[in-house]
């Protein structure tokens, strides 16, 4: 008996079992062309049926159609037709030899019923019902493995047709036609399978709980492993049904684990590695997941046809559409699909391809899907259909079909609920929507309902599985909320200020999504400072040990090679492995009251929004735009935020945001900005003091204390306080840290760095007043007694920094470098942008100029570090990422732990960063007050200069 069977009771998601031969007594007239023809099985199938159709004609002549010899070549013609995608002539092959075998053999002959399973296997996909009869005709009379097989054919059959009772009444009804443990195993883990299937999830856990207890009872070894196998593996999909991401993996790891001991070949882990592909595609892992499909189509030797479909829809998720159409428009020319099932999924994958194209008018591909359901509706599962309408209600919402979006939405709602539960993850994107669906029809509170429940379901993703992503897919991640985002507010935000249920989403989104990477990167380096067991810390040094290799390779000369991306690769697998092994999670999400009820009455929080706002009548030709409006909070707005309009992105970025930069630059009087930046929040902020402002897009670029008001000439900061928020849910954290600085009087002023003379080539020229700065500096601090290390001129270099114990204060009086040549090179590598932002250091060798980058500074443990200063010229400039901020230094210095920064907006002179920073340390010394000190070095700039470009360059962030 085969005894590693049970091992294949899965295999159903990838195709059809290896059709079955056997061995021919050759005669010499046709022996050379079977061995050509079996030289060349899996390499080249038309090789392959042109040397078996000559020995085929060679046998017939010699031995006769009922010759032994004959039978086998015939039969394994049939198997290559199959094989190649020939299914009408391998239907009248196999037929043929059926035929001739049903004359001569017994019906109980091996040879005979091997003749059947083939010939059932290629029904299963061209005439179900004869498949279905020569499976029950061979599991009623058939033994030993063939009646496994049928039976295993046959249950299989039923699911795909999504008759369940059917399977189940089939188990039940074969128990008792063999009588060997591996078929009662197979059983009671098929029993488990339906059970699992039908959502049973307690009757599915007590078969296996059986199955396990009865495994120790089994004495052949090898049967053992291999029912143990076929066990973790319905475990595994258990798991993964019930949301419990960790026993899911480590079920699926243990089958690969016990495939290996058992010594299968590696076709027989394609199933296990599709499935745990599937883990991390549910779990939003994707990068992990197109991992584990590569690897499975490496091991794949033939119908690999369904994993080439998963990989497709990988890339489609992840923004890879060109990739995604070229493996789906292969499949559509070449491949021949072998049930509606399987068709169905090609053609929705297929179909979200033209969604995310642009100019695209029709999607011939749901229109063939349409037209498959209609003809087979029957056949395919809730979950088929739930995705169906789902793909439909997405492209009418494409196409401003509002109400056809509805139904469909309605109906694919109503079916993943049925499969999964209400409390779905894959809900989310449904009921969000059916909720802009609902608003733009008018239906406000069907709308808001929807909406709300989504954000439930993505508190809950945020919280638990967005830790476990590496930072390439929490990249992936983001973006694809944004656009959800995007979708959102162009529906609601026109309305939110006359609704407050929708003004409520709106900062219910913001609390989720602002700031989501920083959080999560500093949960990560909090993990490394954790005691941790010998795996952990395996993990993290290797993990350190890349990101330190990485960093050399790129000051060595860029990002060229395959090497640096497999580093990449690494590092993303290396993260969301050590992130899962400590169990991180994020913290619960504030909400709009906690915020509220922190502000006094004479302050408020200011959110700003950058959407991108959805045309719905794009088919029409209408394009697409960017908006920007503000939610306001303060204590009296018990209802929710007060939104405010602030008008078109695309001419506040193109044009006014130029307009204020070269006013600030020239020092020309700017009485325009103000109108246009903060004018909109005017009449809401009246009588407030202090507005902590959340910042998005071009607001990270402005100083609103700078901005002219026109009606009396007076600059914003003069009547109100600007104070920087991630998220508005810092609110809570920053009023009762108030600024106070409480770390330890030591200090690391960094700055004079030995630059290269020569004017010609110099990148950065020398900054003699920066040494004057620290000079000043560390007296001021020395005086009262502060312990102070310096590093200026030769010495302040990489190697010198590194080997300095962190410090409470940190000091930078040095070049800031932004630059958008290396991530126009290579978009592919995620945290990129920190390479391309930094400080000038000095250099050990002839350069002009060492470049400390932002991804080594947020590699650097400046968790003691109460405060950064950054004196350097234009360090609050880099990569904006909406929902992230600006993705450059200050994201850097706040990813390595420091608590707060003060940052420059635009170059200002030595003289003038020298007087400031001495008015800012003269009252940091004075006051033990971070904020304070900073408010007071402003206010005594505007006493010495009225233009905003020597006051207003600095700003403070964090506590």
């Amino acid at each position: 008996m085969d005894h590693s069977v049970v091992i294949h009771f899965l295999k159903r998601s990838l195709g059809v079992f290896l059709l079955l031969s056997v061995t021919p007594c050759f005669g010499q007239d046709w022996k050379k062309s079977y061995t050509l023809a079996h030289e060349n099985w899996g390499v080249s199938w038309d090789n392959t049926i042109k040397y078996l159709e000559e020995a085929e004609q060679q046998a017939k002549v010699d031995r006769g159609i009922f010759d032994h010899d004959y039978l086998v070549i015939l039969n394994d013609l049939g198997i290559a037709y199959y094989e190649s995608g020939n299914f009408s002539k391998a239907r009248t092959v196999l037929e043929t030899s059926e035929a001739f075998r049903s004359e001569i053999l017994e019906p109980t002959d091996k040879e005979r019923i091997i003749s059947q399973l083939n010939l059932a296997q290629l029904y299963r996909y061209t005439d179900t019902e004869k498949a279905i009869i020569i499976y029950e005709r061979i599991l009623k009379t058939a033994g030993g493995s063939s009646s496994i097989k049928a039976l295993q054919n046959l249950y299989d059959i039923y699911i795909e047709l999504g008759e369940h009772d059917r399977a189940l009444t089939l188990l039940s009804n074969s128990a008792s036609l063999n009588n060997s443990q591996e078929f009662d195993f197979m059983i009671l883990l098929l029993q488990a399978d339906a059970q699992r299937r039908e959502g049973n999830f307690q009757e599915t856990l007590d078969l296996l709980n059986f199955v396990s207890v009865r495994m120790d009872s089994i004495s052949n070894h090898l049967l053992q492993k291999s029912v143990e196998s076929a066990y973790f593996e319905q475990l595994g999909m258990l798991y993964m049904e019930r949301q419990d991401f960790t026993e899911a993996e480590a079920s699926f790891k243990k089958v690969l684990e016990l495939k290996e001991y058992l010594g299968l070949p590696k076709e027989e882990t394609v199933n296990t590695l599709n499935n745990i592909a599937n883990l991390y595609e549910k779990f939003g892992l994707y990068g992990q997941s197109l991992s584990y499909i590569d690897l499975a189509l490496q091991n794949c030797t033939h119908h690999c046809e369904r994993l080439l479909q998963n990989k497709a829809a990988l890339f489609l998720k992840t923004g890879q559409v060109l990739e995604s159409e070229i493996i789906l428009n292969d499949l559509f020319n070449d491949y021949s699909f072998k049930s509606p099932n399987e068709e169905l999924v090609f053609l929705l994958n297929y179909a979200n391809t033209f969604r995310n194209s642009q100019a695209i008018g029709s999607n011939p591909a749901l229109d063939k899907a349409a037209e498959l359901v209609e003809r087979n509706g029957e056949v395919f599962s809730d979950m088929d259909l739930a995705n169906f309408y789902a793909a439909k209600g997405a492209w009418a919402i494409y196409e401003g079909n509002i109400d056809e979006a509805i139904r469909s939405l309605e109906i694919s709602k109503q079916k993943y609920v049925t499969v999964y539960g209400s409390a779905a993850p894959q809900l989310r994107q449904i009921e969000n929507n059916l909720g802009v669906c609902y608003i733009l029809s008018g239906r406000f509170e069907e709308g808001s309902e929807n909406l709300f429940a989504a954000s439930n379901k993505e508190e809950q993703l945020i919280r638990f599985i967005f830790p476990m992503l590496s930072r390439s897919e929490q990249t992936v991640f983001l973006s694809e909320m944004r656009k959800d985002l995007d979708v959102i507010y162009s529906a609601i935000a026109p309305l939110a200020g006359e609704r407050t249920d929708l003004a409520h989403i709106m900062i219910n989104k913001q609390l989720l999504y602002k700031g989501l990477t920083l959080e999560s990167k500093r949960g990560l380096k909090e993990i490394q400072k954790l005691d941790q067991n010998d795996k952990t810390a395996g993990l993290l040094e290797e993990f350190l040990a890349i990101r330190q290799e990485l960093t050399s390779s790129f000051t060595r000369g860029g990002f060229d090679g395959e090497i640096q991306q497999s580093m990449i690769r690494r590092l993303n697998e290396l993260e969301s492995e050590i992130a899962r092994h400590t169990g991180r999670q994020l913290s619960a999400t504030a909400d709009y009251n906690s915020i509220r009820s922190a502000l006094d009455d004479d302050e408020a929080v200011v959110e700003i929004i950058r959407y991108k706002n959805q045309n719905f009548s794009r088919l029409n030709g209408e394009t697409d735009s960017i908006n920007y409006v503000g939610l306001v909070i303060k204590p009296s707005f018990e209802d929710g935020p007060q939104v405010v309009e602030l008008g078109s992105g695309d001419y506040l970025e193109n044009r006014q945001l130029k307009f204020y930069l070269n006013a600030i630059k020239y020092e020309v009087a700017d009485t325009t900005s103000y109108t246009y930046f903060w004018k909109p929040f005017e009449s809401l902020l009246e009588g407030i003091k202090t507005a902590y402002l959340v910042d998005d897009g071009l607001y990270f670029k402005i100083n609103p204390e700078s901005l002219m008001n026109p009606e009396n000439s007076s600059f914003l900061g003069s009547t109100m306080r600007i104070r920087h928020l991630h998220n508005a849910g810092e609110i809570v954290k920053v009023k009762a840290g108030q600024g106070v600085f409480n770390g330890s009087h030591q200090a690391l002023l960094v700055g004079d760095p030995v630059l290269s003379e020569s004017q010609g080539d110099s990148r950065f020229a020398s900054l003699p007043g920066t040494r004057e700065e620290i000079i000043q500096i560390s007296g001021a601090l020395q005086k009262e007694g502060w312990g102070v290390t310096s590093l200026t001129g030769t010495e302040a270099t990489k190697a010198r920094l590194y080997s300095q114990e962190p410090s409470a204060l940190m000091h930078f009086a040095t070049h800031g470098f932004f630059s958008r040549r290396e991530v126009k090179q290579r978009q592919d590598l995620p945290d990129l942008e920190l390479f391309r932002s930094g400080l000038v250091l000095t250099a050990t060798d002839s350069r002009q100029g060492d470049l400390l980058t932002a991804f080594e500074v947020s590699d650097m443990d400046l968790s003691a570090t109460e405060l950064v200063v950054l004196s350097a010229c234009e360090t609050g400039l880099g990569e904006l990422k909406n929902g992230d901020g600006v993705y450059g230094l200050q994201y850097a210095f706040f990813v390595a732990g420091a608590e707060s920064m003060i940052i420059s907006l635009w170059q200002v002179s030595d003289k003038v960063t020298k007087e400031y920073m001495s008015s800012f340390y003269a009252k940091l010394l004075a006051s033990g007050n971070k904020r304070i000190a900073y408010e007071y070095a402003v206010d005594e700039m505007k006493k010495k200069y009225q233009a905003p470009k020597y006051w207003a360059p600095f700003i403070y962030l964090g506590n």
